[in-house]
């Protein structure tokens, strides 16, 4: 299951790949999400912030046509952590998105992941493994 995991996030920071499927909101198997906890204390990321980067990406995809090179930024004032949304592919179907996070308490401080999306039949945005 974590290399299913792995293969659908390409991850060029520290932030652990669990902590990444929980901003996306991703269903987490039951043995994986037993050590979440200690993974958002040890990176000091809360839930107001996954909340803020969940709908700043949702924001920026979820619209007629996504286009290529638009971004959003989300901030929290109170934890300090503050980040940049990025659009950096569309082909019709998927949209890839590049997360720039500024998370003050971690080391290091600036970290990049990148995500790929793609609209089902039905309509609604999942996570696909980056090409």
């Amino acid at each position: 299951m974590l290399n299913h995991i792995r293969n659908i996030l390409h991850v060029r920071s520290s932030i652990p790949q669990i902590l990444i499927i929980a901003v996306l909101a991703t269903p987490i198997p039951s043995q994986v999400s037993a050590g979440l906890g200690q993974i958002l204390a040890d990176t000091r990321i809360n839930a107001e912030d996954l909340s803020l980067i969940k709908s700043t990406a949702k924001d920026l995809y979820d619209v007629d046509k996504p286009k290529v090179g638009s971004h959003s930024s989300w901030e929290n004032t109170q934890s300090g952590a503050s980040g940049i949304i990025t659009i950096t592919d569309n082909d019709g179907r998927c949209v890839s998105l590049r997360h720039n996070i500024t998370l003050p308490l971690a080391t290091p401080k600036e970290q990049e992941y990148n995500v790929r999306r793609c609209k089902d039949d039905n309509g609604v945005w999942r996570l696909e493994a980056p090409n």
